[in-house]
């Protein structure tokens, strides 16, 4: 993200999970997941909700253009500061990640991107949303990863089109949605990992940073 944000002119924060043992302090408290934080009980969302006021003392943040993405554990952190701190949030990225808060009840829309592969075998394409959507999805929409779902009917998003955007990539969009936009890049044989160019196909059809970046350009603050 660094060469994105000089290119955008934003402000990217890399914020450590806990650490639990691994390699990298990435465990994060998102509701039923995951490893040491969530057993801790670790607040990840006052650790967030106070990161974001921090960096908005020392430099010039546009408070109505935060926005958090994540991967694995990471998305679902982003999904469970979604669902706590809708008031403070213009927009989520997740990759490979799924909703394991089962009380989610944000304040407001919040627009999402999401990408995920059909072969990811930590977080399955399929994999089980901990709280129920507010409405029945159907159609296309019904199709789609239960936590997405969610968000299409949280964000009340109607006329699913699917557009092939490169032999693997598919890119599942919304013409209307009458709280924020949802939309799902699904990379057929796609694998737990964050899609770049430089990776293997089929995830080097896609470049996650790009289009995430493009997501949050597109969108403002629905209070503006």
């Amino acid at each position: 993200m660094d060469s994105l944000g000089d290119a955008y002119g934003f402000v990217i924060a890399y914020p450590d999970g806990t650490n639990g043992g691994g390699l990298f302090a990435s465990d994060w408290n998102g509701g039923a997941c995951c490893g040491s934080a969530a057993r801790d009980n670790v607040d990840d969302v006052g650790f967030i909700s106070a990161l974001v006021t921090e960096i908005g003392r020392n430099l010039p943040v546009d408070p109505n253009r935060i926005y958090i993405a994540g991967f694995s554990s990471g998305a679902i952190m982003a999904y469970h500061a979604a669902c706590k701190l809708a008031p403070m949030i213009a927009g989520i990225a997740v990759v490979s990640g799924s909703l394991k808060d089962d009380n989610c009840a944000p304040g407001r829309a919040v627009p999402l991107i999401a990408v995920q592969g059909t072969d990811d075998t930590e977080v399955p394409y399929d994999d089980i949303a901990l709280t129920q959507p507010p409405l029945a999805v159907t159609g296309i929409a019904a199709q789609l990863p239960p936590s997405v779902q969610f968000w299409v009917a949280k964000d009340g998003c109607d006329g699913a089109t699917v557009n092939q955007q490169s032999p693997n990539v598919v890119l599942t969009s919304f013409s209307s949605c009458t709280g924020a936009r949802v939309v799902l890049y699904t990379i057929e044989g796609g694998w737990h990992e964050w899609p770049t160019l430089n990776s293997d196909a089929p995830l080097s059809e896609l470049s996650a940073s790009n289009v995430i970046v493009q997501y949050f350009e597109s969108q403002s603050h629905p209070e503006q």
